[in-house]
């Protein structure tokens, strides 16, 4: 099975090759209650600069308060300002006593034990609960406009709950994504995430969700996201001679005013960093491109589509010579009311269009809106693949019925294209080539079908030059090494890999590949050395432990892997994968009272493939012999 961390996606995705006597159908695995107030803005958990920016002359929000009084007011009620926040068990929480509800096959509901809010996760067995989880929760994800999710810390590893709040339906559900891999508490966050829905969220290098303590600096996206370090705008307003950069997005080159928006309003398919960048080393008033490079697919009008890649196929943008943008609809400090909105959208049109008449006669438009609202016919809603949520067409077709496909960068051939401008790998610099390289195998990995043989030749002869000029460019040799593995180079693959290693010896993603691909070609020793190690740097993954725990019992290891699977059942109860490996090694060592208490507690928490394992386990050779 193919495997890969994916750093700018929101799940791990593991693999492991079938050994011997292990069945493979074992499986591993109202609005907010946070608003923010004034202070949860400017110092929502310290009062003092982080440190980690302070070098580059960034001084916190609370820095700005007090001259900007009324702007940091009006921001707390806005999204951008309510978008992360602590979960203390004397907060409310929305239609808490509405939180009950089942999906597949568990039971979820909220507690609250004085000391946290506890995310409950039960295994429906016939009309009782097994193996019942009550996990606290630290803190909460989304400003409740359109969801708000939950993060579990674990020795500073986050991980996503499964139990979602969904304001626009009024109802508690999966999170995103749990409907096609429920984890169970083990989804980890990784640093993009938070990147963008929070204010100094670092993660620990080389790690994919472990955080630096403490994990927010500032909850709520901070002013220097979009205005820049202040330092030396505070210092100017003391003493006029020395410069003042602050940054006025308004102020800058349409460009870089975009910028600013698409840090985090550009999704894209993927965002590749480059190399010894980190996501903060952007900062506002720069290119995307100092930090990073996001590409995006061309798309053939099935799919949703980014608002930025939709606003930048409209006749509003295109023809409006770089003038339009996102903040001459959208005021970032503040939120027009409910009752204020249709209005306040309304004339934002008007100021681009006045003069010309609307095809419609009024009493058609007040048929389909009493408001005359122009975002009814013209911004119609989209639904996307975030459950119970649906979002404004920004392309904004002028006949919705007749919308035509989205393509965010007109170009034959490959589908891969750097946004918001494409380039040609073959007459652009390598550094370029490098970027798209990465991208290419990103994307692949979910999409494999979208990629040529010529484009993969291409992103391995452009990674190789890269990792030979640049040994340290260390996301470029992980990329190199996966092409390998994909073309069956697996000694070119591991040796690239290793060299990493060697280097940054706790690197999870590099270890991570290392570590599954002694096992597929079962090299177990290695791959034990590589599984612990895993371990020792993440213990909170439940399918790092299961993964060690098949290296063991493929090298007959009975004891050890044993040890190890008792240990994980106790971080990781609901792992079916752990606890099948576990009667595996009690069969094997002889105890079946041990085997059969395990199996029995597998039957009751009824998994996928019961039938399968059920068939392993009454044929199973250790039971027949005794």
């Amino acid at each position: 099975m193919r495997i890969g961390l994916l750093l700018v996606l929101l799940a791990i995705v593991i693999g492991c090759k079938k050994s011997k006597d292990i069945d493979p159908a074992a499986d591993t695995s109202g609005s907010t209650s946070q608003v923010a107030t004034d202070a949860e803005v400017t110092a929502n958990a310290s009062t003092t600069p982080d440190d980690r920016f302070v070098s580059k002359g960034y001084v916190g929000s609370e820095s700005c308060t007090s001259c900007h009084e009324d702007i940091a007011a009006s921001y707390a009620k806005h999204s951008m300002g309510q978008s992360a926040a602590p979960v203390l068990a004397s907060d409310p929480m929305p239609a808490a006593d509405k939180a009950t509800f089942e999906a597949d096959g568990y039971r979820y509901a909220l507690k609250n034990d004085g000391e946290h809010w506890l995310h409950h996760q039960g295994r429906i067995s016939g009309d009782k609960e097994v193996a019942a989880m009550d996990v606290p929760v630290t803190h909460v994800i989304g400003s409740g406009k359109n969801g708000q999710s939950y993060l579990v810390e674990r020795d500073g590893y986050l991980f996503m709950s499964p139990m979602t709040w969904y304001p626009a339906k009024g109802i508690w559900d999966l999170s995103p994504g749990y409907e096609k891999n429920n984890s169970q508490f083990n989804r980890p966050v990784i640093e993009q995430c938070l990147y963008c829905h929070s204010d100094g969220a670092h993660a620990v290098a080389n790690t994919s969700n472990q955080f630096e303590s403490p994990v927010f600096h500032h909850h709520v996206i901070g002013c220097e996201r979009c205005h820049g370090p202040g330092e030396s705008h505070i210092a100017s307003q003391e003493n006029e001679a020395l410069a003042d950069t602050i940054v006025n997005p308004a102020k800058l080159s349409p460009d870089l005013r975009e910028a600013v928006c698409q840090q985090c309003h550009l999704s894209g398919a993927v965002r590749v960093l480059k190399p010894n960048k980190t996501l903060h080393d952007f900062h506002a008033g720069n290119p995307l491109s100092s930090a990073y490079t996001i590409f995006t697919l061309q798309q053939d009008g099935k799919e949703f589509v980014g608002h930025v890649e939709q606003m930048y196929q409209s006749k509003c943008f295109t023809q409006s010579s770089g003038s339009l943008g996102c903040i001459s609809c959208h005021d970032p400090h503040s939120l027009p009311t409910a009752t204020e909105k249709v209005q306040f959208y309304r004339a934002k049109c008007i100021a681009c269009h006045e003069g010309e008449a609307c095809k419609l006669e009024s009493a058609e438009r007040i048929a389909i809106s009493a408001e005359d609202n122009c975002v009814s016919c013209h911004m119609p809603k989209l639904e996307t693949e975030i459950r119970h949520a649906a979002v404004t067409d920004h392309s904004i077709p002028r006949n919705p019925a007749a919308r035509r496909p989205i393509t965010p960068v007109e170009k034959a051939g490959m589908p891969l294209v750097a946004f918001p401008e494409a380039f040609d790998t073959e007459t652009k610099s390598g550094a370029a080539a490098r970027d798209k390289a990465i991208a290419i195998l990103r994307v692949a990995m979910l999409q494999p079908d979208i990629m040529g043989d010529a484009t993969f030749g291409m992103a391995v002869a452009a990674l190789e030059k890269t990792v030979e000029e640049n040994p340290q460019d260390y996301e470029a040799a992980d990329a190199l090494a996966e092409l390998y593995v994909s073309e069956q180079r697996v000694d070119d693959a591991l040796n690239v890999a290793l060299k990493v290693l060697e280097q940054e010896p706790n690197r999870e993603a590099t270890l991570l590949f290392v570590a599954d691909t002694y096992s597929r070609t079962g090299q177990l020793l290695e791959a034990t050395k590589h599984w612990e190690h895993m371990i020792s740097i993440n213990p909170w993954m439940a399918k790092y432990w299961y993964s060690l725990g098949r290296t063991y019992a493929g090298r007959q290891r009975w004891k050890r892997c044993q040890q190890l699977a008792m240990e994980g059942r106790k971080r990781f109860p609901t792992s079916i994968g752990l606890r099948h490996l576990l009667v595996e090694c009690n069969l094997q060592l002889g105890d079946l009272k041990a085997a059969e208490a395990e199996f029995q507690e597998i039957v009751r928490q009824s998994p996928d493939k019961l039938d399968s394992l059920e068939s392993w386990y009454e044929n199973h050779p250790k039971r027949k012999s005794e």
